[in-house]
C-alpha cells in the first residue's frame, strides 16, 4: 500500500512564486521617485537662471527687483531747419510718340524687303516692293484709253467749230448745232475720267514702292518675300515706332493734381525715369502733357513726359517708376518720421522735458522719405524721442544716454543691461 505524497513542499514552492515580484515594484518605484525628483531639480534650476537674467531687465525700464517701473531708454533728437525737395512719384509705361503699322496699299506678290529687322528709318526709306509689272499693265491701258478719247474730242471739237460757222450763215439748224456741242462737253468728261483713271493706276504703280511713313525704329518683319500681300492684313509688313524722343505715360494721385497744375504754369516740371529697383536713372525729361480728366474708379489722373532718350535706354511698353520734382521747400522744419505718431487726435510726437515724457499735438504737412516736415507745434530746441516710444506713457519718466548710469540693482538696470548708459542716445535728423 503506497502512503499518500507530502504536499508541504508544492505548498511552499506556490508561496515562493507569489511573493518573488515584490523586489521589482520597489525598484520600479524608486526609478520613478528619482526621474521626478531629477525633473523638478532641472525646472528649478531652469526657473533660478530665468529670474537672473531677467534681473537687469526688469530695471531697465521694466520691473526693477522690488516690482517698480524703471525709467524707459529713448532716443531723442532736435528738429532741424533743411531745404527739403518735394518728389511726386508713380508708376509708367514707356510710350512712343509716334507707331505706324506698315501695310501694303495694294494688293500684290511682295518681291523684296529692303530693311534689317531692328533697324533705324527715316521717313520716306524704300522698305519694301511689291511685283510693279500688273500696275504698269494697267497704266498702260489707262493711258491708251486716255489717247483714244482725247483724238476723239478733237474731232468734235474741228466739228462744231465749223457747224458754228454754218449756223451763223444760216446753212445749219440751231438744234443741229446744239447736239454738236453736247457730244463736244461729253467727250470731254470721259477725257477727264480718262485722265483720273490714268492717274489712279499711275499711283498703285508708286504703291509698290513701300516707303517708311516715320522716323523710327522697325520691329520684327511680319511677311516674307514672295508672299502676297494687300491693304486688309492685320499685321502688315513691319511696325515702325519713334524711339528718340520717347513718352512715358504715368499716373499721380488726383490730390496732387493742384500743385502739379500750379507748378506746370509757371515752368515745365522736371522727371526723372527710373528703373524698376527705383534707383537706377534711365533718362531725365519734363512734363508734358496732363489729362483733361480723373479716372474715378481709381481716383488718379494721368500725365505725360517727355524724354530725348538719346542712349535708346528705353524701349515701348517698358515699365518704368517716374519721380517728378515738385518743389524745394526752403528752410522746412524736420523731424525723423519715426518721431511722429499717430493718435485718435491725430499727430504727435513726444517732448522730453526734465526727464519725462510730453505729448505734443504737430501738424505734418508731409512725410517725404524718412523726414516730416512739421508745419507747426514744435521748437528747435524741443527734445523729441525718436526711438522707444513704446514704452512711453504721458509724464512717464525716460533715462537718456547723458544721464549718468543708474547704480547695479537700482531702478534702471544694472551696467550692461538695457537700461545702461548705451540703450538711449541723442542723434539728428
Amino acid at each position: 500500500m503506497q502512503e499518500p505524497s507530502a504536499t508541504p513542499p508544492a505548498t511552499s514552492a506556490v508561496a515562493n512564486e507569489t511573493t518573488t515580484p515584490a523586489p521589482a515594484k520597489a525598484s520600479w518605484a524608486m526609478r520613478i521617485g528619482l526621474l521626478l525628483f531629477v525633473v523638478v531639480l532641472i525646472g528649478g534650476i531652469v526657473a533660478l537662471r530665468m529670474r537672473n537674467a531677467a534681473g537687469p531687465r526688469g530695471g531697465a525700464g521694466g520691473r526693477g527687483p522690488g516690482g517698480e517701473q524703471g525709467p524707459a531708454p529713448v532716443r531723442t533728437v532736435h528738429p532741424e531747419l533743411r531745404d527739403v525737395p518735394i518728389h511726386l512719384e508713380g508708376l509708367g509705361t514707356v510710350t512712343p510718340l509716334q507707331t505706324a503699322v506698315v501695310r501694303a496699299r495694294v494688293s500684290g506678290q511682295l518681291e523684296s524687303v529692303s530693311f534689317a529687322e531692328g533697324q533705324p528709318v527715316h521717313a520716306g526709306d524704300v522698305i519694301a516692293q511689291i511685283d510693279p509689272r500688273p500696275f504698269r499693265v494697267v497704266l498702260a491701258q489707262a493711258q491708251a484709253v486716255l489717247a483714244r478719247d482725247e483724238a476723239s474730242l478733237g474731232q468734235a471739237r474741228v466739228v462744231l467749230e465749223r457747224d458754228r460757222q454754218l449756223h451763223a450763215h444760216e446753212l445749219l439748224s440751231t438744234q443741229d448745232l446744239q447736239a454738236q456741242e453736247a457730244s463736244v462737253a461729253s467727250l470731254d468728261a470721259t477725257v477727264q475720267a480718262d485722265r483720273a483713271s490714268a492717274d489712279a493706276a499711275r499711283l498703285n504703280l508708286q504703291y509698290t514702292r513701300i516707303t517708311a511713313p516715320i522716323d523710327g525704329r522697325t520691329g520684327l518683319r511680319q511677311v516674307d518675300p514672295g508672299n502676297l500681300v494687300s491693304s486688309s492684313d492685320a499685321n502688315g509688313i513691319v511696325v515702325i515706332t519713334s524711339v528718340n524722343p520717347i513718352a512715358v505715360v504715368f499716373t499721380l494721385p488726383q490730390d496732387d493734381l493742384q500743385g502739379v497744375v500750379e507748378r506746370q504754369h509757371e515752368a515745365p516740371l522736371g522727371v526723372r525715369i527710373l528703373a524698376r529697383d527705383g534707383v537706377t536713372v534711365l533718362e531725365e525729361g519734363h512734363l508734358s502733357v496732363i489729362d483733361n480728366r480723373v479716372d474715378a474708379t481709381t481716383g488718379t489722373i494721368r500725365m505725360k513726359a517727355e524724354v530725348p532718350n538719346e542712349h535708346e535706354r528705353l524701349w515701348g511698353s517698358q515699365l518704368v517708376q517716374v519721380s517728378m520734382l515738385l518743389e524745394t521747400r526752403q528752410g522746412v522744419m524736420v523731424v525723423p518720421d519715426s518721431a511722429v505718431q499717430q493718435g485718435p487726435d491725430g499727430a504727435f510726437v513726444y517732448v522730453i522735458v526734465d526727464h519725462h515724457a510730453q505729448v505734443r499735438a504737430v501738424h505734418v504737412d508731409r512725410i517725404v522719405d524718412d523726414v516730416a516736415i512739421i508745419h507747426d507745434g514744435l521748437a528747435l530746441t524741443d527734445d523729441i524721442v525718436s526711438e522707444g516710444q513704446s514704452r512711453l506713457r504721458p509724464d512717464a519718466e525716460v533715462h537718456l544716454e547723458s544721464d549718468p548710469p543708474p547704480p547695479s540693482g537700482a531702478p534702471g538696470g544694472a551696467p550692461g543691461g538695457a537700461g545702461g548708459g548705451g540703450a538711449a542716445r541723442r542723434g539728428s535728423p
